[in-house]
This record gives structure tokens, C-alpha cells and sequence, in this order.
């Protein structure tokens, strides 16, 4: 008997555990290297690819420091590196369409106006923004997207003008 728990205790499964390692990481941080640490782990070249699992990714709430990082409520999209940097993050709601279907965020979306009154038919011009989050509402789509201080100042001004459709992704 003896021997079972000694076994037990020597072959248990102690796969690498990711944890936040120097601070709390805020919604749609990009992780790098620097914001997790293997704990537990016993071999470094499964410790590496958790890690790369998660670097290149974002949680859409707050990540305690210390806490484990669920992979699985990671963005599941592309990777990304420094794309977001300088870009400002903020919610607005589209129209309803199917160019949204089936893309994981992030991507790159071009987003247009759908004017009101025919005045304001030539101010429709195409914002390429980040598409961070999206979530299905019964008025439109709730998308958190991310965008130079420019497109966040000419969509605010836009918002009071008409709706705001999805034109493709950006290539």
C-alpha cells in the first residue's frame, strides 16, 4: 500500500501551470513573455510551448497576478505583437451582417457609415479598425474594437449621423 501512494505521489501529472507572473493584465493586453511564468513544470519544452500558447493572445477581463491563465478564454484569433500599441480601445454597436461570421478576433475590419439624409452621404468614408470582441445584441452587433485617436474621433462623430455597417475585413 505503501508503495501505491509513493507512486502515486512520484508519477503524478504535474504539467506546467501559466501564471501571471509581475501584474495584474488588463482586458485586450496583449501577452508577451514577460507577463507569464511557468510554475510546476518539469519540462522546458512543454513549458515553452504552453507559453507560446498563450503569448500573442488576450483575455477580454482582467487576469489577477498569480492567477492561472485559462487558454480557452484566450482571443482565439490571429496572434498579435505591437499592433494594438497607441491604438485607443472602445465599444460600438454595427448592423447586423454576415460578413462577421464565423472570424475569430482580432482581425481587421473595415466598418462605413450608413447615412441618414443624403447630406451626410458624402462623409461616408471607411474606418479600418481591430475587432476585439463581439457579441450578438437583438438591436445590432456589440463589437470592442480598437483605433487610431483619429478613427475613434470620426466614428464618435459618425455615430450621431446614421448606423455604422461592416464592409469586409481589411486585407
Amino acid at each position: 500500500m505503501c508503495l501505491l501512494i509513493i507512486a502515486a505521489i512520484v508519477f503524478v501529472d504535474r504539467s506546467p501551470q501559466v501564471l501571471i507572473a509581475r501584474n495584474d493584465v488588463g482586458p485586450f493586453h496583449v501577452i508577451t513573455t514577460s507577463d507569464v511564468e511557468i510554475r510546476n513544470g518539469r519540462d522546458d519544452t512543454a513549458s515553452e510551448a504552453v507559453i507560446n500558447g498563450v503569448v500573442g493572445r488576450y483575455a477580454t477581463e482582467e487576469i489577477a497576478k498569480g492567477a492561472k491563465v485559462d487558454a480557452s478564454k484566450l482571443s482565439a484569433g490571429t496572434r498579435l505583437s505591437n499592433e494594438l500599441d497607441g491604438l485607443r480601445v472602445f465599444a460600438l454597436k454595427l448592423q447586423p451582417t454576415s460578413v462577421l461570421a464565423g472570424i475569430k478576433p482580432p482581425y481587421k475590419l473595415g466598418i462605413i457609415l450608413s447615412p441618414r439624409t443624403k447630406e451626410d452621404d458624402k462623409k461616408a468614408t471607411v474606418h479600418q479598425i481591430y475587432v476585439l470582441d463581439c457579441r450578438s445584441a437583438p438591436d445590432g452587433i456589440w463589437v470592442v474594437v480598437a483605433g487610431t485617436e483619429a478613427e475613434t474621433q470620426e466614428l464618435s462623430a459618425d455615430l450621431s449621423l446614421g448606423q455604422l455597417i461592416a464592409v469586409g475585413p481589411a486585407q
